[in-house]
């Protein structure tokens, strides 16, 4: 981007590097730069030349960007030049005390080139307009109250300056969220078939298919099998988290039975749930009209909650799913008579690869993924997922659908 008409910017930053990189981009904007190490030789700088515009950091030593513009705005001469403050600070605080520094505007570190360039043309060509001497007012903002320039228009500038920055760095968070998806995804896929091969080899081995294995080669190879399962599992569950943050998970919304969509995923679980010798219940409602969802996700979900209900209950006990009608949306809750999760614990369970303190009951292995993508698929529906959980008496996870 290159500049309508030269100006002379002062430049005022302790790190050699981050000076360098900003100096060239101003001079390769056609602008000329004037270069100090800290506040002290900034003041120095503006006794020797006039200026358009300083750009400060915040954080240095001797004196820092903060004292600088407090120091300018008590000298009459420098007082109208516009001041910029450049940091990585910004808490409310932070952002406070540049405001009643007198700084015009703020940018965080790191910046884009282009954003920088931006607020540098709207500086140019104007003078600080000052604010009547000690007129303050208090705002509070997250239970903390900080003392602000009285006047209106001032701060609603800065506030601007600040949103802008937000809506930003939102942005470059955005492209990174996604660059992360895709790393993950790609890497989830590759990953995937290598280990689908090692699990069916060592079920192979396993069964005998391939010859008499002793017992000491059995357990290894046991090992093997339920190490590359928990893995293959995990890699499933990558696939689809990044599926789901990145948008392209789509739902093939079907008018599904819901009885006979429970009664389908009990079957499916009680081979493990009898091998704890946990009992499976569920008392389905004479009457019940088909909802639109999409079955082999939701599948997912119940398979979720009920393996996870198995897993974290002690043999003997019982696990209970239950379908019912309330106030227009199908609630299917999965009850068991586990060991409940701390309350504390709880508002965590639904983000990605939180574990609580619980441990299954029989060692077995959890990845944390199973409730983070069962919110999204619920959300995805238009519904909600929630627990009710007693440490000692057992937990209570429900999932609430739109019946139509």
């Amino acid at each position: 981007m290159q500049a309508t008409q030269s100006s002379s910017i002062l430049v005022v930053e302790d790190s050699l590097v981050q000076r360098t990189m900003l100096r060239r981009t101003l001079v390769d904007a056609g602008h000329e730069v004037v270069e100090a190490g800290d506040g002290v030789q900034g003041l120095a700088a503006l006794e020797e030349a006039r200026f358009d515009l300083i750009i400060s950091d915040v954080e240095m030593p001797e004196m820092d960007g903060c004292e600088l513009c407090q120091a300018v705005r008590r000298d009459p001469r420098l007082a109208p030049i516009p001041v910029m403050l450049v940091t990585a600070l910004t808490s409310p605080a932070d952002l406070a005390r540049g405001i009643m520094a007198g700084a015009d505007t703020y940018i965080t570190k790191p910046y884009r080139t282009d954003a920088l360039l931006t607020r540098v043309d709207a500086l140019l060509g104007t003078e600080h307009q000052p604010v009547s001497a000690g007129a303050t007012c208090t705002v509070s903002f997250a239970g903390e109250s900080y003392d602000v320039p009285a006047d209106p228009q001032y701060t609603l500038n800065f506030l601007l300056a600040t949103y802008e920055n937000v809506v930003e760095q939102n942005r470059e968070l955005d492209q990174l969220n996604q660059q992360k998806n895709q790393f993950l995804g790609m890497a989830a896929h590759d990953m995937r078939n290598p280990l689908f091969v090692i699990e069916q080899f060592s079920a192979l081995l396993t069964g005998g298919m391939l010859g008499d294995v002793v017992a000491e080669q059995a357990k290894l190879i046991d090992r093997i099998r339920a190490n590359s399962e928990f893995m293959l599992r995990l890699v499933d569950e990558l696939l689809d988290i990044t599926k789901i943050e990145s948008g392209t998970l789509q739902l093939d919304m079907q008018p599904s039975d819901m009885v006979e969509f429970v009664e389908r995923n009990l079957g499916l679980n009680r081979v493990v749930a009898d091998a704890k010798d946990i009992t499976l219940a569920f008392d389905p409602p004479s009457e019940f009209a088909p909802i639109e969802m999409d079955a082999g996700k939701m599948e997912q979900v119940l398979n979720n909650l009920l393996s996870n209900a198995i897993k974290y209950s002690h043999p003997g006990t019982r696990v209970d799913v239950l379908v019912a009608l309330s106030d227009g949306h199908v609630r299917l809750s999965v009850k068991d008579q586990g060991q409940g999760i701390p309350e504390d614990e709880q508002a965590e369970l639904f983000t990605p690869f939180q574990q609580t303190s619980v441990r299954a009951t029989e060692g077995e292995k959890s990845t944390g993924l199973g409730l983070a993508i069962s919110k999204r698929i619920v959300s995805g529906h238009r519904g909600r997922i929630w627990v009710e959980s007693v440490v000692g008496t057992g937990s209570t996870f429900h999932v609430e659908l739109p019946a139509s």
